[in-house]
C-alpha cells in the first residue's frame, strides 16, 4: 500500500511540475480534469479503485469518441453547407449514422457497465451514472451563467 502511495504521490508531483512549463490545455482537457476530480469525490473512489475503474471508463469514453465521429460529420456537414446544396441523402445520412450512433452506444453502455459492476461495487456503478449526470448538469450551468463578455475567449 506504502508503494502504491509513493508511485501515487510521485505520478502526481510528474504531472504538477510538467504542467508548470506546458501550454494551457485545450477547454475539452480541462474539462476531462474537472470530469475526473468530479467522479472521483462523488464515488469516494480509494486509490485501489480508481487504479481498476479509470483505465476502463477511459476505455468506455474513447470508444464512445470513435462511435460518435460518423455522426459529428455528417452533423458538420449539414451546418456548414449551403442548404440548397443539400439533398435527402444527405439528410438520411446524418439521421442513419445518429440512429446508428444511439443504437451502438446502448450496447457499448450496456458492455461496459457489465465490466464495471467487476471492479466497483453495485452501489458506485450506480452512483457513476448520477454523478455522470450531474456534471453535465454542472458544466451547462457554467456555461449558462458566464458572462457573456467571457465566452469564447477561454
Amino acid at each position: 500500500m506504502k508503494t502504491l502511495k509513493h508511485i501515487l504521490l510521485s505520478v502526481l508531483l510528474v504531472i504538477l511540475a510538467t504542467g508548470m512549463f506546458a501550454q494551457p490545455k485545450p477547454a475539452s482537457d480541462r474539462i476531462d480534469a474537472i470530469k475526473v476530480a468530479f467522479i472521483t469525490r462523488k464515488l469516494e473512489l480509494t486509490a485501489a479503485e480508481s487504479e481498476k475503474f479509470w483505465p476502463v471508463y477511459n476505455d468506455y469514453q474513447d470508444k464512445r469518441d470513435a462511435l460518435r465521429k460518423p455522426v459529428m460529420e455528417a452533423k458538420r456537414k449539414i451546418k456548414n453547407t449551403d442548404p440548397s446544396k443539400l439533398t435527402d441523402a444527405d439528410y438520411d445520412a446524418y439521421v442513419d449514422a445518429e440512429l446508428t450512433y444511439q443504437e451502438k452506444d446502448a450496447q457499448l453502455l450496456k458492455e461496459y457497465t457489465a465490466r464495471l459492476r467487476k471492479v466497483l461495487s453495485r452501489k458506485k456503478v450506480a452512483m457513476l451514472f448520477l454523478a455522470e449526470e450531474e456534471f453535465k448538469k454542472e458544466l451547462l450551468k457554467r456555461v449558462v451563467d458566464k458572462p457573456a463578455d467571457k465566452k469564447g475567449n477561454n
